[in-house]
């Protein structure tokens, strides 16, 4: 149906989306959502005014919907224990259909059909877009055709991938982000045939004994390596727990973390446990030049430390310049400024990411970060390359050892994605 009155594309969504009315047949991507900023990227193309455009959108699903709930989906929790109000679904068609009204401007119509791939290629749609739901594209684009749009349209910035199943998708994304910002920190419960097992290897019960690591010997059932410094020696014994078929905990350090820590920099954890937790089981001599060093990636205004039952307040202080100016906005939450895309293929996805600059309004920003009655002042990092991080954190995946093993808890797949990761990383434009 293309003529004087109407322009049509089809569209295939390769990533659920997350919608608030999942729950309704016919939800799709929202005309409310894709216009503005649709408009946004076309007025800045051709150099417009930043105003609405005159056309009228409409979004047909063309399939039966699907509705998957998103338990492996970033940052939602233990999926099991959220109110079902809270819980998260994504809903996927086959197909969708725009259709464009332009009212016979054949100009407007046809820089549409100029600018309507190169946009999709660059945006993602609903809740958690920039993690790599809402990713749709013209049905008969090619993944060739798709990082060749992608390298030209960031051509001063680096971009990422590796491939993964795509049951694994979303899970794959969780685990490298958690890798990059808070690292990964996976304790195991021992059973008791366990413990018999660990004791029952002299080699293996020695060297957990002699590194401080008692958990075991005093019958505690947590197993944590975190404490242990030497990577050589704690990449020994995850390997024989898995070759006697003991669980292993994985412990791996915010690559964030290490990236400031070489710079002489600390972030923000020690001070936050050693002032507003009040955690007297840690020694926290030497702490200087603190940070908050996590807001590069995201600031929310809340954080929950379940460890501690502790809820931990952010929120931006004003300068003097911003409280004198009653436009000023106060920052409370500050999105990813790593944006994810996705190109599905023969039941195999690849995962495209890229930095973008939602941190620099915030270098050298004062958070006030508190709980209950105690409070802190940290800045961000008033230097920030993020392209230089994320070459930095590719060369140490490189350096890392992962065990590879069968993925039969939430452990051992977690150390099979990210042992996937590092064998599929790449840089796109390199």
């Amino acid at each position: 149906m293309n003529n004087d009155y109407f322009k049509e594309f089809e569209l295939k969504q390769h990533t659920p989306l997350i919608h608030f009315q999942h729950d309704r047949d016919g939800a799709t991507l929202r005309a409310s959502e894709f216009k503005p900023k649709f408009d946004k990227y076309f007025n800045k193309k051709y150099t417009l005014p930043n105003k609405p455009l005159r056309y009228k959108l409409k979004i047909i699903a063309i399939d039966k919907m699907n509705k998957d709930y998103l338990k492996d989906g970033p940052f939602f929790g233990n999926f099991d224990q959220i109110r079902d109000e809270d819980k998260k679904y994504g809903i996927r068609y086959g197909n969708i259909k725009l259709i464009f009204f332009t009212y016979f401007d054949n100009e407007l119509k046809d820089k549409i059909t100029e600018s309507i791939d190169e946009f999709l290629v660059l945006e993602n749609f609903g809740t958690r877009n920039n993690k790599g739901y809402g990713c749709f594209l013209p049905l008969n684009m090619k993944r060739k055709e798709f990082e060749d749009k992608l390298k030209g349209l960031n051509k001063t910035r680096k971009i990422f991938f590796w491939s993964c199943d795509t049951n694994d998708l979303f899970f794959s994304i969780k685990v490298f982000y958690s890798l990059l910002k808070s690292g990964i920190n996976l304790p195991v419960n021992l059973t008791e045939p366990e413990k018999d097992k660990i004791k029952g290897n002299s080699i293996l019960y020695d060297q957990i004994r002699n590194n401080n690591v008692n958990e075991i010997i005093e019958g505690k059932p947590q197993l944590n390596l975190k404490n242990i410094t030497n990577l050589e020696l704690k990449n020994n014994i995850v390997k024989m727990l898995n070759e006697i078929g003991v669980r292993f905990p994985i412990y791996h350090k915010s690559l964030l973390f290490k990236y400031f820590d070489k710079k002489g920099i600390s972030w923000e954890k020690k001070i936050i446990k050693e002032q507003l937790i009040k955690d007297s089981s840690k020694n926290y001599q030497g702490l200087n030049n603190e940070r908050y060093v996590r807001g590069l990636l995201g600031v929310s205004d809340i954080q929950e430390w379940k460890a501690y039952n502790r809820s931990i307040r952010f929120k931006a202080k004003k300068t003097n310049d911003e409280k004198s100016n009653a436009k000023s906005i106060q920052i409370d939450r500050v999105p990813s400024p790593i944006f994810f895309k996705v190109f599905v293929e023969n039941n195999h996805a690849y995962v495209y990411f890229m930095g973008t600059d939602f941190y620099k309004d915030i270098l050298n920003k004062e958070f006030e970060i508190a709980s209950n009655e105690n409070k802190i002042t940290l800045k961000i990092p008033d230097q920030f390359d993020l392209d230089d991080f994320l070459g930095y954190a590719l060369k140490e995946l490189n350096n890392i050892s992962f065990i590879s093993s069968k993925k039969n808890n939430i452990i051992t797949r977690t150390e099979s994605e990210l042992n996937n990761i590092k064998n599929t990383i790449g840089c796109l434009n390199d």
